[in-house]
């Protein structure tokens, strides 16, 4: 039998080869995905499953909602919030202000850098894309979380 080990290392090799896949809301392929698509299959190809959703309705505008679904969707499913962020956590975002829950995420490959599906901008950015945690990020981060399973 043949097992992975599961690393920080590992899921960002896994999360590289999406570079560049166009933005799809609900997407979960190579053909498209979401921020939480890219967590999703990054942490699927290392043989952990994490549900596609939290099985209330996923509209692109779930976010205007004031449930942290996106905390509690990595809470239930393996997840701990930590304080301190290292190279493999995952890092969500509240883009448009404190009173509207985390609605994006990325995973950290340097203290200062991510990969993440950018869903908004014009359509070229729309893509998978490492990308600076630039101030305007820095701002608005909800919350790291780290996978229990990591080694």
């Amino acid at each position: 039998m043949f097992i992975i080990t599961i690393t920080p290392d590992r899921i960002i090799l896994e999360a590289n080869k999406f570079l560049n896949v166009p933005f799809a809301h609900m997407g979960r392929s190579i053909l498209g995905l979401d921020c939480l698509g890219l967590i999703i299959i990054s942490f699927r190809k290392c043989g952990i499953f994490i549900p596609n959703t939290d099985n209330m309705s996923y509209s692109p505008i779930w976010w205007k909602g004031k449930s942290e679904r996106l905390h509690n969707h990595l809470l239930n499913n393996n997840f701990e919030i930590v304080s301190t962020p290292c190279r493999g956590d995952v890092v969500t975002f509240r883009l448009f202000g404190e009173k509207y829950p985390a609605h994006h995420c990325g995973i950290l490959i340097s203290e200062d850098k991510m990969i993440h599906t950018k869903g908004h901008g014009i359509r070229i950015e729309r893509k998978t894309a490492i990308s600076l945690i630039s101030d305007r990020y820095k701002k608005r981060i909800g919350a790291y979380f780290r996978y229990k399973g990591y080694i």
